[in-house]
């Protein structure tokens, strides 16, 4: 019989391969760290991951990313981020753009 884990996915809907939940799991703990979703599915497609693997690192992060409707950026807030976004576009190294923002 076949008892590999590899069904179990995180919400148990998954039909993944063992070396494919491995390829999983690395695109899951980006979005675990806080990378955007949007960001996330552009690195898979990028790197030509298979559309069942994007799907199921979607869906199971879909979830999380739900809850965190309160991370939304007020307009001024929004204002200032946009400031440090255009010096790391202009390739400031991010230490430099961090010590600005603390100041």
């Amino acid at each position: 019989g076949d008892n590999s884990l590899h069904s179990l996915g995180p919400k148990g809907d998954t039909d993944l391969t063992t070396e494919e939940d491995a390829t999983a799991s690395k695109y899951r703990r980006m979005l675990n760290m806080g990378v955007p979703a949007d960001a996330v599915m552009h690195k898979m497609t990028t790197e030509g991951a298979d559309a069942k693997i994007v799907s199921a690192v979607l869906n199971a992060g879909e979830i999380e990313l739900n809850e965190k409707n309160g991370d939304e950026l007020t307009e001024a807030e929004e204002e200032t981020a946009s400031t440090y976004r255009r010096m790391l576009k202009m390739r400031v190294p991010p230490d430099a753009v961090r010590h600005k923002m603390k100041s």
